[in-house]
């Protein structure tokens, strides 16, 4: 089965997925990697009028790390953290 018809856009800043994600005349849903979003697709599960793509954000790819926290972004994957492309900041409880 094939999914129904949506739109897709890939912002490329942060306040461009957060205007897109507060319309509240269609439904929305967020891809980053779409592994689990895409069987859903096919299978109808979800019928979604646009899908936003985050990957292209800068701000969801960076690891912070301050004295009560550790921030990794959402679209920061394992294999970057395994891969050296940012710190792994869990001491290799990732890697």
């Amino acid at each position: 089965m094939k999914p129904s018809r949506f739109d897709y856009e890939r912002p490329a800043d942060l306040s461009s997925v957060i205007r897109l994600i507060q319309r509240d005349d269609i439904v929305v849903k967020i891809v980053a990697g779409s592994q689990s979003l895409g069987p859903m697709l096919n299978l109808r599960l979800v019928q979604p009028d646009l899908l936003v793509d985050i990957t292209g954000i800068p701000e969801l790819k960076r690891v912070e790390v301050s004295d009560d926290a550790i921030i990794i972004g959402a679209c920061v994957t394992h294999a970057d953290i395994e891969d050296g492309r940012v710190p792994d900041v869990t001491g290799g409880a990732l890697s």
